[in-house]
This record gives C-alpha cells, structure tokens and sequence, in this order.
C-alpha cells in the first residue's frame, strides 16, 4: 500500500511557484508604492510574549485568534497576529533617539486562529504601513491616501472597491451627546464593528442588555452615511485627499468604528464594492498606544494594515492577477548530446550578467525532449548554441 503524502495542516497553505510569482508581484506593487513616500523597512519578533497585547489589542483576538505557547521557562508567548503592539514596543525603546516623524512598513508574517475561508487563513503575510510623530490630519490624509493609492496601483477602480472614513473621537462625541456613560462606549463600539457580521435585531438587544435608551439605541443603529454630516476634522482629511488625486475612492462612513482598542482618532476600512463582505485592509490613530509602552515622549501615530491572502483573492474575482506560468526563465539554452556544454555555460553566464534569466537543461539529452520541457514550462524563447552557430525558438 502507497504512503500517504502528508499535506500542510488546516489553515496553512503551500505556495508553489506560480502562486508565489503572485505574491512577490502583489508585495513588489505595495512596497513601490509605499516607498514613493519615503517609508522605511523594518521588522520585529515572530513570537512575543502576550502580555504585549493585553489590553492593547482586541479581547477576542487576544483570548480567542492567537496562537499560544509556553517557553521552557513558562512564559506565556504568541505567534504575533498583529504588527502594530511591535512596533510601539520598538518605537517606545528608542524614543529619545529616533528621528520623528518616522515612516515605517513592513510586510511579515502573522498568525490567527481563525476559521480558514475565502479571503482568511491562519498564516499569512500583513503590510503595515504607519505614520509616527504628528497628531496631524495631514499625516491622517497621507495614510489614508496611500491606501487609496493602492487601490489604483493594483488596478482597482472606485467602482470596484471604496475607502470608508470615520471618526472615533465623533464617536465618542456623538456618544456624550447622547448620555452614553465612558464604560460604555468600548462595549457599544465592538457591538457597532460587528454589525455587518450579524442581524441588526442581535445588534438591537445587545445594546438594550447594555441599559441604554431604546431610541438612543435606535438613532446609534439607523445613522444614515448619506445624511450624516461629516465631521470637521475628517471634512479637513478629506480635503487634503483630493490634492493626492483620489478623492473618488473615499467616502464617509459613520458606522466604520475598527475593532482594535487602541484607536483614538480618525479610522477608516477599505471594502469592496462587490462580492468580499470582509474589508480588504484598515486601519487608523492610535495617538496613546506608543506612551502606554513607556516611551518618555509623546508619539501619536497613524496607520493602516492589509493582507496578502484577502488581497490576491479580491483581485482574482475582478480578474485583475496576472497568470504567472512559474518560472522567471526567459531563455532555456539546451545542451547537445555529443557536444561539450562548456561553450555553453560561458555564454549563458554573459546573457546573465546582462540582466537576463536563462537556464540550461541540466543533463545532455534529445533536443526534442528539451523543447517539449520549454514548452510545458512556459519558457518564451530557445537560444540554442553549437558548433554550427546559434539559433532562436
């Protein structure tokens, strides 16, 4: 009887080289963009201890979404879900000597126990992209305008896929305004992000259990984004947005609240128009998560966050992802049965240093067997070499 070929466990996925052609072209359209304004590189831990998120992050991805361990020393540690707690941890480290405002990415792995489906897996690869220093709608508008900019980086139209913008600290106004008690606005906010996930009548009596007024719960589940006047501070974000060319991606949304709980300011989500239910990325201001890591300076920051796996599969719904056949090879240059290869090794190694990707067939072996490999593999073009001269296929 056969062994059975073991298969890579539930929520973890092999990326063969066509489907990791597409990966490295999506990772190479973000970065160009990013690092047209002026962001750096830099990475952290891929275990941290989970006292790093506590209180940072959300409960439910804390207690429920992340991967635990126990060291040999009995410290309690995560396989990282998220990026942003390592970066404050980083930032907060070295307060006093970094130059701010800082401009930092990273595209890293990062782990969930969620339930694998379309769009989400437990290991993936997360781009971050934050802004540290400046409390500023400026720095809100330049966040918010590089993810739009993605968007059209990758092909995407606004009719394809929106920036949702909202305020948590209108939230929080609207919130006082309405005799809603401190205590329950975190509660209240986490019911509000849950909306679309859930029927509207769950959504009703979990604020109601929450002691607050039926018509106040009303007012808070029936805003309307299209009579909802906007903010000042998101009508001046969104002014500075229009200078970036894409004011047509973005649109108010005052139900978009994110689900961490370390945003204090301006959020945004950037869904599909169609089709994907969950939002593509998000993100938003955390202007006292850096301080709650001890840095001795004030670090407001600003920031937003996407996947690969939701990304590439809501461009292969708008068949917008290349089809990759596999291999970076442009030439295969075939070796003769009864000639040396050395000839051809030295040319083939001129081709490369001229920016070129050739292979040669690694054994001497029929010509027709070779061309029938070139073929399948998805090689354009033959450089065949010999004693009687070159040709091309």
């Amino acid at each position: 009887m056969a062994q059975k070929v073991p298969s890579a466990i539930k929520g973890f996925k092999d990326k063969y080289p066509a489907e990791k052609a597409q990966q490295d072209w999506l990772f190479h359209k973000l970065t160009e963009v990013i690092k047209s304004f002026g962001y750096s590189s830099y990475d952290g831990p891929l275990i941290e201890p989970i006292d790093l998120y506590l209180n940072k992050s959300s409960e439910e991805l804390v207690r429920e979404q992340t991967f635990g361990l126990v060291d040999r020393d009995g410290r309690k540690l995560v396989l990282r879900p998220e990026m942003t707690p390592t970066l404050a941890r980083m930032v907060a480290a070295r307060a006093m000597e970094l130059v701010i405002p800082l401009r930092w990415f990273n595209i890293g792995l990062r782990y969930r126990y969620e339930a694998p489906q379309k769009g989400r897996s437990r290991e993936f690869y997360q781009i971050d992209c934050d802004l540290i220093g400046p409390d500023s709608r400026i720095a809100d508008a330049e966040i918010i305008s590089i993810a739009a900019l993605l968007l059209r980086a990758l092909g995407v139209t606004p009719q394809e896929a929106v920036v949702y913008v909202n305020s948590r600290s209108s939230m929080k106004d609207f919130f006082k305004a309405n005799g809603i008690s401190d205590d329950l606005q975190k509660p209240i906010l986490t019911i509000i992000d849950r909306m679309e996930k859930q029927p509207v009548e769950i959504s009703h009596k979990a604020i109601l259990d929450l002691g607050v007024d039926r018509q106040v719960v009303d007012k808070i589940l029936n805003i309307d984004p299209n009579d909802a006047p906007i903010p000042p501070d998101i009508g001046e974000c969104l002014s500075y947005c229009k200078s970036y060319g894409v004011a047509d991606y973005i649109e108010y949304n005052p139900r978009i609240v994110r689900g961490l709980d370390y945003y204090t300011g301006i959020v945004f989500e950037v869904k599909a128009r169609h089709g994907l239910t969950r939002s593509l990325y998000g993100g938003g201001r955390y202007n006292n998560l850096i301080t709650s890591y001890g840095a001795n300076r004030d670090l407001p920051g600003v920031g937003f966050a996407t996947s690969d796996v939701i990304l590439l599969a809501f461009l292969q719904d708008l068949g917008k992802l290349p089809d990759f056949k596999g291999t970076s090879t442009i030439i295969l240059a075939p070796l003769f049965e009864n000639e040396d290869p050395a000839y051809v090794f030295g040319w083939c190694q001129d081709l490369r240093k001229e920016g070129m990707a050739v292979e040669t067939y690694p054994e001497q072996a029929p010509l027709s067997k070779q061309l029938t490999y070139a073929q399948k593999a998805g090689i354009p073009f033959v450089l065949i070499a010999g004693e009687k001269g070159t040709q091309r296929w």
